[in-house]
């Protein structure tokens, strides 16, 4: 029996020295613990907390029902958004073809107005 023992120890030991001399197992196996750790303590605190599944799975349902309300609005809000824009681009548009045609009419109106002045010699 103290063979065994003894032969657990070694093995132990030797397990130790090889995480020692590897420091990529030894960053691994402390993810792992800590991994280990965090579950743990999930698990228990949902274990002590007094809250059965079912109530847990109601909340989230309800938290998703809320968000998908927020995701709706939003929608409707980016709808509404694209369709104030669209207004805008022709409203620019407008704007645009109004000052091309102001621009065009007041051209003919200085080639009128130079007209007359050669006419009657003003120029």
């Amino acid at each position: 029996m103290s063979e065994s023992k003894e032969d657990i120890a070694a093995a132990v030991r030797e397990f130790f020295i090889a995480i020692k001399s590897s420091p990529n197992t030894m960053i691994l196996l402390l993810v792992l613990v800590c991994v280990g750790f965090s579950s743990l303590v999930t698990y228990l605190v949902f274990q002590n907390s007094g809250q059965n599944s079912k109530y847990y799975s109601e909340s989230l349902m309800n938290q998703l029902q809320v968000a998908n309300q927020q995701v709706k609005q939003f929608n409707e809000n980016i709808s509404v958004t694209n369709i104030a824009l669209s207004q805008l681009k022709e409203q620019f548009s407008d704007f645009k073809s109004m000052q091309s045609e102001i621009q065009s009419s007041i051209k003919d109106h200085e080639r009128r107005l130079i007209k007359i002045e050669v006419k009657e010699g003003i120029r």
